[in-house]
C-alpha cells in the first residue's frame, strides 16, 4: 500500500502542472489581422452609406411614379414605372 503513495503523488503533480507558455502571435500575422479588421469596418460603413443613398433614390422614383403607378425594375434591370394592380376588396361572406 505504501508504494502507491509516491505514484499517486506524481500523478497529482502532473495534473496540476501549469500549461506550457502559449504561442506568441508574430508581428506579420498581427498586422494582417488588423488590416483585415480595418477593411471589414470600412466595407460595413460603405454598405450603410450605399443603403441610405439607395433608399433615397427609391423614394424619389416612387414619388415620380405617383399614385397610379409604382416603381419596378424591368427584366433588363432598368428602373420603370408600371401601373399598380388595383386591389379588389371582396365583401366578407355573411352566410353560414
Amino acid at each position: 500500500m505504501n508504494l502507491l503513495y509516491p505514484i499517486v503523488g506524481v500523478m497529482l503533480l502532473g495534473a496540476i502542472a501549469p500549461d506550457p507558455k502559449p504561442p506568441v502571435v508574430p508581428d506579420a500575422l498581427r498586422a494582417e489581422f488588423f488590416k483585415a479588421q480595418a477593411q471589414l469596418i470600412q466595407a460595413k460603413s460603405n454598405l450603410d452609406n450605399a443603403s441610405g443613398v439607395m433608399t433615397g433614390v427609391v423614394e424619389k422614383l416612387n414619388k415620380l411614379c405617383g399614385d397610379r403607378h409604382q416603381f419596378q425594375m424591368s427584366q433588363d434591370n432598368e428602373p420603370q414605372c408600371v401601373a399598380k394592380i388595383p386591389v379588389v376588396n371582396k365583401a366578407p361572406d355573411t352566410k353560414k
